[in-house]
């Protein structure tokens, strides 16, 4: 998990899923269950689609803070191998929760609980434990059931209790960490990740005299064992190992003081090898410009409609740009195309809805291509920073109607997406008299110009399907306008079923 600062300093909580084809390759009878199966993941207010994880890994905004103690992640459907893995590896660790900001200003977890000098950190606790501390300053969070304060350390002297008592351990004498290549992810402290193809190298430093260093790192069945010397008492040292196969690694360094009235002193590093991703259409950009999107499964309808909160994230005062296209069903060009001017990174979700409202809603061109469009990309653009392309497709509705206002009315359309042999019958009922079934051509209204529409009820059939749209008069000067008519009809059952 990682924390992000939005424009207005409220910080949200970001959990990357990982990618879980490499479990089922391992283990190919969990195959069918994964691939058909939603995914419930703690804190998330909204299941993953069936198979979701089975395409690179996924990013999605915490509402809540996850039960300590609980799986993570959960499926749709149980399986008990499956279910031991998730209780193993996807669990959350009590509390409290130790992030450390770095420069980009987003916040990574520090599992050792190490806090270092001038470094800023964010504490994070969900049982009330920092109400009361001495520590920092209070801030926001994006999160239900979590308290927040961010702090930095001048001096360890003044807070130690302070530290001790939210269980926070002053940095180690023993400094363990990456050097040379960079690895894939380093969380600063205690933690690093490299690919089964790199030759982790590890540099070690203490800040008193140390005569010389072992090394252990556990492989498996056996230990690999090291002893290095330094040059000077407090001169680095430095051990490249091997490529490792994948998996978690436990690398304990024990340093040996020169001056024996000092305490032996341990460092200790997790080291993590995981094989190389394939670049596909499903992998995640790793790039200076990060773009939010939820729900994470947003369709078509979502994004016109607001409900697909946007926001973008990157070096403040940066600019991009987003480009939108709309495509018709089996067309390969798009049918409309805008770019939504320069914002100013981070962008907030209310900047992006004003854009796309002024931009986009606001264009009867732009809306009249929404209507008959199955799908939209976007493409947020930050130049050197990076891009992302997000697609939003249309949910399935067999039949549906599209509506456009012109200046002397309405104009509607019929999109049929059923595909099939079954005619489409389609009547109007006016409303001067709406208790009478007109028979439409159907050509006419796939092919709907301006004024050619007369207000009332639409009502299309096809088979099973049913669609229905109310085209309101374009104006009115009185309720007589719209008084309705009835014709007579006989007082039985079989004429009220027909009416209804």
């Amino acid at each position: 998990m990682h924390l992000r600062p939005s424009d207005n300093e409220v910080w949200a909580v970001f959990m990357d899923i990982p990618d879980l084809s490499t479990l089922v390759r391992v283990y190919p009878e969990l195959h069918d269950l994964v691939s058909t199966s939603r995914i419930f993941v703690s804190g998330y207010d909204r299941p993953l689609a069936s198979g979701a994880l089975l395409h690179g890994s996924r990013l999605v905004a915490l509402k809540s803070w996850p039960t300590t103690g609980t799986p993570l992640l959960r499926f749709e459907h149980s399986h008990p191998e499956l279910d031991a893995l998730l209780d193993h590896y996807c669990y959350l660790d009590t509390g409290p929760w130790l992030f450390r900001v770095g420069a980009d200003g987003i916040a990574w977890e520090i599992q050792s609980r190490s806090v270092s000098a001038n470094v800023e950190y964010l504490l994070l606790a969900n049982d009330g434990a920092l109400e009361t501390a001495q520590l920092g300053r209070p801030v926001p969070m994006n999160c239900a059931n979590l308290t927040a304060r961010m702090f930095s350390v001048q001096s360890f002297d003044d807070e130690v209790d302070t530290f001790l008592s939210l269980g926070l351990q002053p940095a180690r004498q023993v400094s363990v960490q990456p050097a040379g290549l960079a690895p894939a992810k380093w969380d600063g402290s205690g933690s690093a990740e490299w690919l089964s193809s790199d030759q982790p190298m590890i540099g070690l430093r203490s800040n008193y005299g140390v005569s010389h260093y072992d090394v252990t790192l556990d492989v498996g069945t056996e230990e690999l064992q090291i002893c290095l010397q330094p040059d000077t008492d407090t001169s680095a040292c430095f051990v490249q190992f091997p490529p490792l196969r994948a998996g978690v690694y436990q690398m304990v360094v024990t340093a040996h003081p020169t001056n024996s009235a000092y305490a032996i002193e341990q460092g200790e590093l997790e080291v993590t090898i995981r094989d190389p991703l394939p670049l596909g259409a499903h992998s995640r950009p790793r790039n200076a410009l990060f773009v939010s999107i939820e729900p994470s499964e947003a369709t078509l309808e979502d994004l016109w409609e607001g409900r697909a909160t946007i926001q973008a994230f990157g070096p403040p005062s940066r600019d991009i740009k987003c480009h939108i296209s709309l495509f018709v069903k089996r067309r390969v060009k798009s049918a409309y195309e805008v770019t939504i001017p320069i914002a100013t990174l981070p962008m907030s979700p209310m900047a992006w809805s004003s854009s796309f409202e002024r931009f986009c809603r606001r264009k009867p061109s732009f809306e009249n291509a929404y209507l008959g469009a199955s799908y939209c990309e976007l493409i947020f653009d930050g130049g050197d920073l990076g891009f992302y392309r997000f697609t939003f497709e249309r949910e399935f509705t067999p039949l549906r109607w599209g509506v456009s206002r012109t200046h002397d009315g309405y104009a509607i359309t019929l999109f049929d997406d059923v595909e099939s042999q079954s005619a489409i019958d389609v009547y109007r009922y006016d409303f001067s008299s709406p208790d009478r079934k007109r028979r439409l051509n159907t050509s006419q209204l796939t092919k709907a110009k301006s004024g050619q529409v007369i207000p009332g009820l639409y009502v299309a059939r096809a088979g099973e399907h049913l669609a229905v749209i109310v085209v309101p008069p374009g104006s009115l000067e009185g309720l007589k306008e719209v008084s309705p008519r009835f014709q007579q009809r006989d007082h039985t059952p079989q004429e009220v079923k027909s009416l209804l």
